[in-house]
């Protein structure tokens, strides 16, 4: 029975321990990227960053002349960083946009979020979206801007599985 006892101690043990450092990882993740966003945004005056609520990896997209620059983070360190080109002009697409009230089934709570910040009009916008990934990419749009993002998650997905589940 003591060993019994013993075991279960240190297995209870070892499971606080690695549930502990999941959740720094994931803390210090959301750190690094606030950081690095806010760092891009200043340069580019937008960015959209893709992430799980749970998870220890976020993207940071931004639209720069032309094309979205790409950066994947995981424990906040910049693992990847890639160029897409862009079909239409983030700063005029904004401005038509409804921005993502095409996907209001989508929302979900606990799950991936979408932020969105940039400069239009001489104000500064956020807007956050807590949705289902897989129901997002595929739901029918009908601005240009949501359109060219999920053809943008899309391509990352082919790339990097992580992105969402499918």
């Amino acid at each position: 029975m003591t060993h019994y006892l013993k075991f279960t101690i240190i297995s209870s043990f070892i499971f606080l321990f690695l549930a502990c450092s999941v959740n720094r990882k994931i803390q210090k993740n959301e750190k690094k990227t606030f950081f690095l966003s806010e760092k891009i945004y200043k340069k580019n005056k937008n960015i959209i960053v893709v992430s799980y609520e749970i998870a220890n990896y976020s993207f940071i997209l931004s639209y720069n002349e032309g094309k979205y620059d790409i950066y994947k983070l995981i424990n906040g360190k910049i693992v990847s960083e890639i160029n897409l080109p862009s079909k239409v002009n983030f700063f005029e697409s904004i401005k038509k946009s409804t921005c993502f009230t095409d996907n209001l089934e989508c929302e979900e709570w606990h799950s991936y979020y979408i932020f969105v910040k940039y400069y239009s009009d001489n104000l500064e916008k956020n807007e956050y979206y807590s949705i289902d990934m897989k129901c997002f990419v595929e739901s029918v749009s009908s601005s240009e801007l949501e359109i060219e993002l999920k053809d943008i998650l899309k391509e990352l997905k082919k790339r990097d599985s992580s992105l969402y589940i499918d």
